[in-house]
């Protein structure tokens, strides 16, 4: 229908182009709804000549949550956000974790999204949170995944210094 508008428009006939272009406006519309990758668009038709009607249309982009940012720049589609935040909303977050406040079950401490918001346990208190301690109701060290060092021979010198593992030994004299 642009076609047929720009060859009335060639030869003069400015209302048969103007009908032309009503019809090629709903599938322009609806061409345009369906893209996804298209920045904003405008529409402007004019006659070869300038002294007719200049003819403009303007075509929203999609805006699925109404916020005003259409959902090809908005990293937040479904959710009414502000554009300043790319179309998502802003939350508190007071402790600073990257976790919003509305979903934090710790709003205070600091802690990571796997966790919700909330620090990891440490219930040995050896300083090695349970998600990362391979013995979390016994205290150990870091270097150890949070387990203590084996001691065979119960002399108190773990196996890993005791210059003799199996027979128990003096501390001062490495086990």
């Amino acid at each position: 229908n642009l076609k047929f508008a720009e060859i009335e428009l060639t030869q003069g006939d400015s209302f048969r182009a103007e009908e032309h272009l009503k019809l090629a406006e709903p599938a322009a519309k609806n061409a345009l709804a369906k893209s996804t990758d298209c920045g904003k668009v405008t529409v402007l038709i004019r006659e070869k000549e300038t002294a007719g009607p200049v003819v403009q249309q303007k075509v929203a982009l999609k805006d699925t949550d109404g916020d005003g940012v259409p959902d090809i720049e908005d990293l937040c589609p479904d959710v009414p956000g502000l554009a300043s935040n790319h179309g998502c909303p802003v939350f508190a977050d007071k402790d600073g974790d990257g976790v919003p406040d509305d979903i934090d079950r710790c709003p205070d401490v600091p802690g990571p999204k796997e966790n919700f918001g909330c620090p990891w346990a440490d219930r040995d208190g050896d300083g090695v949170p349970d998600n990362k301690d391979m013995c979390p109701d016994t205290p150990g060290p870091a270097e150890n995944a949070g387990c203590p060092w084996a001691d065979r021979d119960h002399d108190g010198v773990p196996d890993k210094d005791d210059e003799c593992p199996d027979e128990p030994g003096p501390a001062d004299n490495k086990g």
